[in-house]
């Protein structure tokens, strides 16, 4: 499936750099495969304040340009919170200036605390678009109660199906250790702080038998003083931002994903450990109870909950058969997220949006 170029020539997507990291890049790479026609302005990179304002004027030269073309309907705008919610606020008057419809795509995890801190601002963005996007079920709700849209749509965001299929070692009579993996950026609402302190707080018992490997950076170089502190080095491994080809590989050796979120919008690594069939430890926060069936594909435990992080993991750890059957029920349940429903789901909203135009 694809969505093709009568449909995809219509459309005008704004955001983040596609080429970079993070959670709204990945989705965009995404897009950029399932779009034959694929039109794309960024408004932003992986770079300093100075460079992303340069860049964000560009784009508001070039969009411009863009819109003035009467083949473009639709202006599809992925945005998070704080500063990216008010670069791309200007981009939702400018389409508006050129009469176009307006598809406002809100990936923010902080996005509810931010509305609070500025809900004029918010609200006066959000009407002004035709509709909005939530990516979970949470964020759809609290769209709807905030009243910022009188058409708002939930689309999940999507993983590809592996390749390969999920590769399990013996997990009753070996002698390697247990291995826990996280994919992403770290730092505290990750809950990566919280399984660090976990580990060093039961060092004896936890030291000798597991292995924590993170694929992210350590930005700040916080989280590598903590494994210092902990004299963790043994059992813990940073390996910094990983391809494709790396991820993989971390993905079908591990036996355990863990990601303790303080929050989260949606949690597309969860669902891509989840496509691996990986069991997950996480949190009932923001969108992964979407994701997540406590005790039937991962574990819950509350954000910051240290000694319930050492429960689960010892729980996953001397259980290979429940680590097997939750797996098992991982991969059901993230096939219902595959990029085929998605394009799908996209492709109705935006025939709802361009029919919507020619009623009026």
């Amino acid at each position: 499936l694809m969505i093709e170029k009568e449909q995809s020539n219509c459309v005008l997507l704004i955001g983040t750099d596609y080429r970079g990291r993070g959670g709204i890049a990945s989705v965009l790479a995404q897009y950029k495969e399932m779009f034959e026609c694929f039109h794309f302005v960024a408004t932003s990179r992986q770079a300093g304040k100075i460079k992303n304002l340069l860049i964000a004027l560009g784009a508001f030269v070039i969009c411009a340009f863009r819109m003035a073309d009467p083949k473009i309907a639709i202006v599809h705008i992925h945005t998070a919170s704080h500063l990216d919610f008010f670069r791309h606020a200007f981009f939702v008057v400018l389409a508006k200036c050129f009469h176009k419809k307006v598809l406002f795509h809100l990936h923010g995890g902080d996005f509810e605390r931010f509305y609070y801190r500025h809900p004029k601002l918010t609200s006066y963005v959000c009407h002004k678009a035709n509709a909005l996007i939530a990516v979970s079920s949470y964020f759809e709700q609290l769209f709807h109660s905030l009243h910022l849209s009188a058409h708002i749509y939930l689309l999940h965001n999507a993983t590809t199906p592996p390749n390969t299929m999920p590769f399990k070692k013996d997990g009753i009579n070996r002698n390697s250790r247990f291995q826990l993996l996280y994919i992403g950026s770290i730092n505290e609402n990750k809950g990566c702080f919280d399984v660090i302190k976990c580990i060093g707080s039961h060092k004896e018992e936890l030291g000798r038998k597991i292995v924590y490997h993170l694929a992210g950076n350590d930005e700040t170089g916080k989280f590598s003083a903590v494994i210092r502190q902990y004299g963790l080095e043994s059992c813990v491994i940073l390996h910094g931002w990983v391809d494709k080809e790396k991820k993989i590989d971390l993905l079908q050796n591990a036996d355990c994903y863990i990601q303790p979120s303080y929050f989260e919008s949606f949690g597309l690594s969860i669902l891509e450990a989840m496509a691996h069939g990986l069991p997950v430890i996480t949190s009932p926060t923001g969108g992964i109870p979407d994701l997540v069936d406590d005790g039937i594909t991962g574990l819950y435990v509350a954000p910051g909950d240290t000694d319930g992080i050492f429960s689960s993991i010892k729980t996953l750890m001397n259980a290979p058969e429940t680590r097997r059957k939750m797996g098992e029920n991982a991969i059901k349940k993230a096939s219902n997220f595959y990029i085929g429903k998605a394009e799908k789901k996209l492709i109705s909203i935006y025939h709802a949006v361009l029919t919507d135009k020619k009623k009026k």
